[in-house]
């Protein structure tokens, strides 16, 4: 059974609402929120139209989007390779980046034909 909600929401107690154990965060974060430097936050008053704003803005956001390492030479090494019925699967990994590669299979048919093409399927 859900459970519903009867009556309004109850207020806090005075004393808990007042007390001084419990520290009022605001004026801290407010000051630190104005001491840091935002030049291409909208609220900023230097900005006073939005396409003059989105000309400085956009290509900075794309800059601190875009993932662009380093390319590195093409190359691959098969790991394991197993027989089935019909065909040979090669598992495989090409390099990507330094940090990153891309496992693969290669599905091989037992007996292979001119001008058949092959497949690849991307999930």
């Amino acid at each position: 059974m859900p459970f519903t909600r009867r009556g309004p929401l109850p207020l806090l107690a005075a004393p808990f609402a007042r007390s001084q154990d419990l520290a009022n965060l605001f004026p801290q974060l407010e000051a630190n929120s104005r001491a840091q430097l935002r030049p291409l936050g909208f609220l900023d008053p230097h900005w006073k139209k939005v396409d003059a704003w989105k000309k400085q803005a956009r290509p900075e956001l794309l800059r601190l989007l875009r993932y662009n390492p380093p390319a590195l030479p093409l190359s691959g090494a098969v790991e394991s390779t197993e027989q089935r019925d019909g065909f040979r699967v090669e598992r495989v990994r090409i390099s990507a980046t330094r940090e990153h590669s891309i496992p693969g299979r290669v599905l091989i048919p037992a007996v292979q034909r001119k001008g058949r093409p092959g497949l690849i399927a991307i999930h």
